[in-house]
Formats: structure tokens, C-alpha cells, sequence
């Protein structure tokens, strides 16, 4: 008997491996039943994401309970999750922290990360710089990507730490190698300015381009400043255009004073006043004060010219 249960369990997480969550579903339930604390989380993940079911928190709370029970750390996990979120049960943030702290003592590299993000954030607890760093540092040396990026954070901005642009590179990096999005842009940036690395223009915009693949709306305008300036990339107005209206759709007010420059000078575009007017103003609304300032010009220069 012993056997077929393993055999059951071994079918159901196929299942899962190949996307077919219901037929997962319908083998790994009476495993489930039977006390199989991997089957149980896995049910839970199944019903807390809406996998081959609708989302259903109150299942995924039950299970992940009962595999919580045989001390199945991706179960406690879980529940920490939903604690802190809400999700089928009422926020608290206290719970949360609790099992964060547990899983993090216990190495768990994911749940370091939350514990350190309670702490950098101040949930549940007063907000302590320090302690969100070390604890970064820990999932950050076992490849936690976003631990590593979170680590350049509070190194760049010297937080829990003295500031050391040298650390926040090396640390965007690991992440960004990773294929972590924010990261990737955030090493562009160092690498455009010469922040913490020699300045390389090159550099930077292939770190812009893949934070750009991923839809980081910042990484869109300073690759299209990059198209614009020809440097790192050959000088393309009509690129830059294009990703400037792509952050622009995101509302990066930014890239809508680009806009109104670029139809202001007839960069990329048609030369067009009444444009570039609407793109400043729109940007001036979002609060970009380079593009109240261009306003002012322009309307002056209107005055002038009646």
C-alpha cells in the first residue's frame, strides 16, 4: 500500500511538472488525505494560485496548515505569506514575522529575504536598516536574486551601512545576471553615470536593453535618452521616440518631457509646437519641473513673437 501512495505522489507531481494541474489535483488528494506533508503543499500552492482551480484560499489555508504540522518549511512559508498578505485569513503582520523568523534561522534563503524586507520596510516591526542588511546578505550569498538587489539598494543609498557604490554594482550584477529586472536597470544607471564602475555607455545600455525586454518603464527612457545621444548605441531619434511613448504610456512623466522636446526640435518626428506643448504639459502634471520650465519658455517665446 505504502507503495502505491508513493506511486500516486509521484504521478501527481508529474502532473504538476507538466502543467496539468487537475488531473494533479485529482491524484494528489487522497495522498493528501493520507498525511503526505508534500502533497499537502502542494495542494495548497494549487488553490492558492488558482492551479487547475479557482484561487481558494481557505483550502490552501488548510492544507498548508496540515503540512505545517510535519514541519514542511515550504508550508510555513506559505502561511507566512498569506498572514501577511491577507489572504484568507486577517492581515498579521505578527504571524508573519513569527514563521519569516523561523524559516530565516533555519537557512531558508526565500524566507530571509521576506524577513529582512519586514524589517527594510518596518512591518510589524520598527524599521531597522541593520538588521534588513544582514539578513539580505544571507539569502543574497545563497543567489537570492532579489536579496542581491536589495543589498545594492541599501549599499548605494548607505543604509544599515556606509555607502559603497563599488558593492551596489557588484551586487546588481550578481542580479542582474540572474535576469532580475530592477537590477539589471539599476546597473545601467552605475555603468551610465560611472557610479561604483568605469563609466561605459555600452555596458549600460545592454543592461537597459534587458530590463527594457521585461518592461522596466525607466529602463525604456534611459535607453531612448542613450538612442538619443548615440552613445553606447548608434544614434537613432526615431528608437528613442518609441521607447520614450512606451514610458510614457506608464506615465514616467520623463520620458513626456522627452516627448515634447523631441517634438519641439523635430527629433525622431515632425516638428510640431502645438505637440510638444501637450506632451510638456501632460509631464508638468505628473510633476516633472523641467516640464514647467519649458512651458514657461515656450510661452514666453509666443508672447514674443505676438
Amino acid at each position: 500500500m505504502a507503495f502505491f501512495w508513493s506511486s500516486q505522489l509521484d504521478k501527481g507531481l508529474e502532473a504538476c511538472r507538466l502543467g496539468d494541474y487537475q488531473r494533479a489535483l485529482r491524484l494528489l488528494r487522497p495522498v493528501a488525505e493520507k498525511g503526505h506533508a508534500l502533497a499537502q503543499t502542494s495542494l495548497g500552492t494549487m488553490f492558492r494560485k488558482g492551479l487547475g482551480t479557482t484561487i481558494d484560499y481557505d483550502q490552501a489555508f488548510y492544507w498548508f496548515s496540515k503540512a505545517s504540522e510535519r514541519d514542511d518549511l515550504i508550508a510555513i512559508h506559505n502561511l507566512a505569506r498569506m498572514y501577511e498578505f491577507g489572504e484568507g485569513v486577517p492581515q498579521d503582520y505578527e504571524q508573519a514575522f513569527k514563521r519569516y523568523r523561523e524559516l530565516a534561522e533555519k537557512g531558508m534563503a526565500a524566507a530571509q529575504c521576506d524577513y529582512a524586507r519586514m524589517h527594510h520596510v518596518g512591518l510589524g516591526v520598527p524599521q531597522d536598516f541593520a538588521k534588513a542588511l544582514y539578513w539580505y546578505q544571507q539569502a543574497a550569498a545563497q543567489g537570492e536574486p532579489v536579496a542581491q538587489y536589495n543589498s545594492g539598494l541599501l549599499h548605494e543609498h548607505g543604509l544599515g551601512t556606509s555607502r559603497n557604490l563599488s558593492e551596489a554594482a557588484r551586487l546588481y550584477r550578481l542580479a542582474a545576471e540572474r535576469g532580475y529586472p530592477n537590477a539589471q536597470h539599476n546597473a545601467g544607471v552605475l555603468y551610465a553615470h560611472g557610479l561604483g564602475v568605469d563609466q561605459n555607455f555600452a555596458e549600460a545600455a545592454k543592461w537597459f536593453q534587458l530590463a527594457a525586454k521585461q518592461g522596466v518603464a525607466q529602463a525604456w527612457v534611459n535607453l531612448g535618452v542613450l538612442y538619443k545621444q548615440g552613445k553606447g548605441v548608434p544614434q537613432n531619434y526615431a528608437k528613442a521616440v518609441e521607447l520614450f511613448k512606451l514610458a510614457a504610456e506608464a506615465n514616467e512623466s520623463i520620458a513626456e518631457c522627452h516627448l515634447g522636446t523631441m517634438y519641439e526640435l523635430g527629433l525622431g518626428v515632425e516638428q510640431s509646437r502645438s505637440d510638444a506643448i501637450s506632451w510638456y504639459l501632460r509631464a508638468a502634471a505628473h510633476g516633472d519641473p523641467q516640464a514647467k520650465e519649458k512651458l514657461a519658455t515656450l510661452t514666453d517665446a509666443a508672447g514674443g513673437a505676438n
